[in-house]
């Protein structure tokens, strides 16, 4: 049997070996990541005649990154208009649901899906991924798992079942899993906190429960200390909520803030001078687009500091 690989139309490299006498085999090929296509097929060969099983086109090899939070880590909701940032380079696998249905789609990744969630890794989580292409040089998945108005209690880990499908959780490390990049996971993303500033018990822990969900997620994806970077709440939000209660964002914010403190090789991104689209709540498209070039920045230079 043999593997053979193609890089933009030319040979790559190639694998062959014989199956012991029971058929089963072990071949490999290393892909050498940057910006190229490559093609694989896998074969057999008798009697002088190779026959072609099984061929892969578009195929690509780069960092994986995972995005999580509530819905400005969506990030889909900017209002009308589609920015145009899809790019070959830039990648994802299913859909934040974790739809069996869907799961396994690898695609081209897109800021929204108006067909549904597939593909879809919201505006700041492509423009992060354009500017790591940019400086890396390298194709990049994006993976985002963020579900709208949770809480970071919901994002936590069920210690019985981490892969547990009901949980936000369970979904996200599930779609890792499928995808096969338990080993390739380079930083995760998170945006979170505003469903969790309407109490004082919520506000005030948020930094330990957050702490916790992500030595449990490095743990789970054998990640070691990958990089960890959290964004800041709105600076526009509302004081009190709808029935004049105090809104605690500012307490959540600090321990966002500070987050390096308790988690090793973790960074946090400022939200000053980003607006809202008019609801108070969610980003608008230019603040969307400046906080993935934040995300951006603090990734790379928590990178950095891990290759000195």
């Amino acid at each position: 049997v043999f593997v053979r690989v193609r890089a933009e139309g030319r040979p790559w490299r190639d694998a062959r070996v014989r199956p012991a006498k029971d058929g089963r085999f072990r071949l490999s090929v290393r892909l050498k990541p940057g910006l190229m296509r490559y093609e694989v097929e896998f074969g057999s060969r008798r009697g002088g005649v190779e026959t072609v099983l099984r061929r892969a086109t578009n195929v690509v090899c780069g960092d994986a990154y995972l995005i999580q939070g509530q819905s400005n880590a969506v990030a889909t909701d900017w209002g009308d208009g589609e920015p145009g940032l899809q790019s070959p380079w830039i990648r994802t696998f299913g859909g934040p649901s974790g739809d069996p249905n869907g799961i396994h789609r690898w695609g081209e990744a897109v800021p929204r899906n108006p067909d549904g969630e597939q593909l879809q890794i919201g505006y700041w989580g492509m423009e992060l991924a354009r500017r790591l292409v940019e400086s890396h040089r390298i194709p990049i998945c994006i993976l985002n798992g963020a579900v709208g108005g949770t809480r970071i209690d919901q994002h936590q880990r069920n210690p019985a079942q981490p892969d547990d499908r009901s949980t936000l959780y369970g979904r996200l490390l599930w779609r890792v899993q499928k995808a096969r990049l338990t080993h390739g996971i380079r930083g995760i993303l998170w945006h979170q906190g505003e469903a969790d500033s309407g109490s004082e018990q919520l506000a005030s822990t948020y930094g330990e429960r957050l702490a916790r969900m992500v030595k449990d997620l490095r743990a789970d994806l054998g990640a070691g200390e990958v990089p960890f970077v959290a964004g800041k709440l709105g600076e526009f939000l509302k004081r009190e909520d709808k029935d004049g209660k105090p809104s605690l964002w500012p307490k959540v914010n600090d321990q966002i803030g500070t987050i390096s403190k308790s988690v090793p090789h973790a960074a946090a991104v400022e939200s000053t001078g980003l607006k809202h689209k008019g609801d108070v709540v969610h980003f608008d498209t230019p603040s969307l687009r400046e906080f993935g070039e934040r995300y951006a920045e603090a990734m790379k230079k928590l990178q950095a500091s891990a290759a000195k």
